[in-house]
């Protein structure tokens, strides 16, 4: 069955230990259960496909690889097969699977391992089926008490659930307030579908079926309400939808949502007309990250609910802000905008200025202008939002507190440390007050914070912080979890910047490898540690390691987003910088180029993204010594950076180190000293000296003074950034060859023989040893110059 030399259907001693092996169980029971349902897989798809796609033996299903994605998605319950995951190539000249076939494969695989309840259950971590069970009991006592989200709001939940909760069992605030609010609706809407289908349906056994599950229902006893349905007798097509629609929300509850999609798609092409189908169907698709699919369904959705209540109504509104959030993610920013604001018109003039959708609203567009790098407007949006919340809810409200984060994290994206810390400490410290300081939203206030200290070179602190919210994280989710990931990154971010690179490694690597087992590889978040990873590779000068690892991420963000979204564009920047650093710049540009062809088309001209890509350009023109070029395309970087951050920004720091570089090279020393100088005092009165940046500066100062014959300040300016390079890096790096090489020609030029020959010499041994072609390259044209010196020594 596994192994194309088996063939399919087949028992084999090969099969359970291959099904051990891949699900990780040993119990024989499990693996009987599984085999069976691949084995039934396999006989309903050849009863339908026969021999159309070749014998059993040869066809698609017959390669390893497939049977290992079906099985490693047994356990991931976030991840739903997709047709493109199925290798459709067949062997011996047999017919390629169709998407058809393929889509037909995955939906009996489905079918056949729900007939397992025991199966799901076990498969899935036993920790957290205990903690659902625990959460359930609680928000059942709850509820004994709390009939409506008015009186869910005057009620300290927090404070409730300890009552109930057992003494280890943490408590994450808003999980258990959404769970609550969110039953609060399921019971509420639940009596008036079964209400209505009880009106509408006089058939015994049906009334008898819906009563009985009912029960179970708000008993939280959703495995027997389940059951229940699916014992009735199916006779009418319109009833099996809604028990489908009823199983999808039950699942829903419980956060699983691959069979939550599986059951609500079921409703919807039994009934594609019923407003409750697709709008559930078009979340569910939306929280899957199927964002094109969503918005078709709450496009359908949208329609059937116009002809009902007319354009001015709040459930118009949601759609409009459900298609622009969809339409956000997927970098469509000014479709976004233009839904986000049809539902803002909307709420205003139904709800007013002065109510919670209203405020989401102004939320919503304040994020969107912040991705448009419009930080003063998008600043506008959220205190619009933050009134509103602090009159209906006062300060000490988590709605606020999160307000405050995403204020904080404008002014981040602004280059406003000291005030972006000043907000995020604002909602860690109402987060603190009434959630505690053991809890996932305290949790990321200290990340958010550790984060700002990195950007402000405090290190230490940043790890410190970064390290709170790693242990809460854990305490809450354990190590396999998003929010944990982004701790560890983090941490990795504050080591990077410090040049530890191999602690920072070391931390990326571990964050690789959760975000593969949660997420898989065809995730942002994944392609994201490849970018980092392939940093770290090209900041130790391992060019083409680096390469690959930004390969990856491309390739990922190629399949997820397509060709014009920014993070494909970042993605392009990154593989366009390994070849720079190789010298193929022309590549470079290439790929420079096709960034920001593609970022403006998204964000316009004046974006961050778009200042990167122009400076890099100019980067590679300086490398190719077009210096006219590069500095044409550095000033473009310049101007957006300046219209941006203001003038004391690292970035601006940048785009003058690079400006004094161009003007060395083009033999214009004093104005290079000028733009370089500017660069040095504001890295040291941002980030101090030991900086890669800091050194780097002060070995151009170095060339700058060499150029102008003044060998003894040359020498001075390169051992500054030798010594804070070795800090750093160590010896074996290859910016420590470089400023040897230039330490040995300044001596060289002081007719100092003997200290010549050592660092050149050094230089050469660095270049050698890191395998560098580039540099290696470059200092064989030095062996003339180390051949005249040994000449002269004698």
């Amino acid at each position: 069955m596994i192994y194309k030399d088996v063939g399919t259907g087949l028992i084999t001693s090969l099969l359970p230990a291959f099904v051990k092996k891949i699900i990780g169980y040993e119990d024989d029971k499990i693996i009987r259960q599984v085999w069976t349902a691949l084995d039934n897989t396999q006989k309903r798809f050849f009863d339908k496909y026969n021999n159309k796609l070749g014998k059993q033996e040869q066809c698609f299903l017959s390669r390893q690889e497939n049977y290992e994605i079906m099985l490693n998605n047994i356990k991931l319950k976030e991840q739903i097969l997709k047709p493109e995951d199925i290798n459709p190539n067949s062997f011996d000249d047999s017919p390629s699977a169709t998407i058809e076939a393929r889509e037909f494969l995955i939906k009996i695989y489905y079918e056949e391992l729900h007939k397992i309840r025991e199966l799901s259950d076990k498969i899935t971590q036993k920790k957290n089926i205990i903690k659902n069970e625990e959460t359930n009991e609680i928000i059942k006592k709850i509820l004994e008490k709390v009939e409506t989200k008015e009186q869910l709001e005057k009620t300290d939940i927090i404070k409730e659930a300890k009552k109930y909760a057992k003494k280890d069992f943490i408590i994450e605030y808003d999980k258990l307030k959404s769970l609550l609010e969110k039953t609060i609706e399921e019971r509420d809407k639940l009596k008036i579908d079964l209400e209505k289908v009880r009106k509408e349906n006089e058939k015994a056994d049906y009334k008898q079926t819906l009563t009985k599950a009912e029960k179970y229902y708000f008993k939280f006893e959703y495995n027997k309400f389940r059951d229940t349905l699916d014992k009735y007798e199916k006779e009418k097509q319109d009833e099996i939808a809604f028990f489908s629609y009823l199983k999808a929300r039950s699942y829903y509850i419980e956060l699983d949502y691959n069979n939550s999609l599986l059951q609500s798609e079921k409703a919807v092409n039994i009934n594609p007309q019923n407003i409750d189908y697709l709008y559930f169907y078009a979340d569910i698709l939306y929280k899957k990250g199927y964002f094109n699919k969503s918005i078709i369904y709450f496009n359908k959705a949208l329609e059937i609910d116009k002809k009902k209540y007319g354009e001015k109504h709040i459930y118009i509104a949601t759609y409009y802000n459900n298609i622009g959030e969809a339409y956000r993610d997927k970098a469509k920013y000014s479709k976004a905008f233009e839904y986000h604001n049809k539902a803002l018109k909307i709420r205003l003039d139904v709800l007013g200025d002065k109510h919670p959708h209203t405020a989401i609203s102004y939320n919503n567009i304040g994020l969107l202008f912040n991705e448009q790098a419009e930080y003063d407007k998008a600043i506008f949006y959220y205190k619009k939002a933050l009134k509103i919340y602090q009159d209906i809810f006062g300060e000490r409200h988590n709605h606020v507190a999160k307000i405050y984060n995403n204020i904080g994290l404008t002014y981040e994206d602004k280059g406003n440390y000291n005030k972006s810390l000043e907000y995020y400490h604002k909602a860690l410290k109402i987060d603190e007050e009434i959630l505690g300081k053991k809890n996932n939203e305290t949790a990321i206030d200290y990340d958010n914070i550790g984060r700002i200290y990195i950007n402000i070179s405090e290190y230490d602190k940043a790890i410190q912080n970064i390290n709170i919210a790693l242990n809460i994280f854990k305490a809450i989710y354990g190590e396999k979890h998003p929010s944990t990931v982004t701790s560890f990154h983090n941490i990795g971010s504050a080591y990077s910047q410090k040049g530890k690179y191999d602690i920072a490694f070391k931390y990326e690597n571990k964050a690789l490898e959760i975000k593969l087992d949660i997420f898989g590889k065809i995730h942002p978040s994944t392609a994201n540690s490849y970018s980092s990873i392939g940093f770290y590779y090209e900041k130790k000068g391992k060019y083409n390691d680096a390469k690959e690892f930004y390969m990856e991420a491309l390739k990922i963000n190629l399949k997820i987003f397509g060709e014009k979204h920014p993070l494909t564009a970042v993605a392009y920047n990154n593989i366009g910088e390994t070849y720079r650093n190789i010298g193929e710049y022309d590549k470079a540009i290439e790929l420079y180029e096709k960034s920001l062809d593609i970022n403006i088309k998204i964000n316009g001209e004046k974006h961050p993204y778009n200042a990167i890509f122009y400076h890099n350009i100019g980067l590679a023109y300086d490398n190719k010594e077009e210096f006219d070029k590069s500095i044409t395309f550095y000033f473009k970087s310049l101007q957006i950076r300046l219209e941006i951050f203001g003038e004391k920004h690292l970035n601006i720091a940048d785009s003058f180190h690079c400006i004094g570089t161009s003007y060395n090279n083009q033999k214009k020393y004093n104005k290079a000293l000028e733009f370089l100088n500017r660069a040095l005092n504001i890295y040291i009165n941002n980030i101090g000296i030991i900086n890669p940046n800091t050194a780097m500066i002060y070995f151009n100062i170095g060339i700058s003074y060499f150029n102008k014959q003044q060998y003894n300040k040359a020498i001075n300016y390169f051992q500054k950034a030798l010594n804070i390079i070795l800090e750093i890096f160590g010896e074996l790096h290859p910016h420590t060859s470089l400023i040897y090489n230039n330490i040995g020609f300044a001596y060289f030029e002081q007719k100092d023989i003997n200290r010549a020959t050592e660092y050149i010499k050094k230089a050469l041994k660095i270049a050698r040893e890191l395998n560098d072609e580039v540099l290696i390259k470059k200092f064989e044209g030095n062996r003339e110059y180390i051949l005249s010196l040994k000449k002269q020594q004698r």
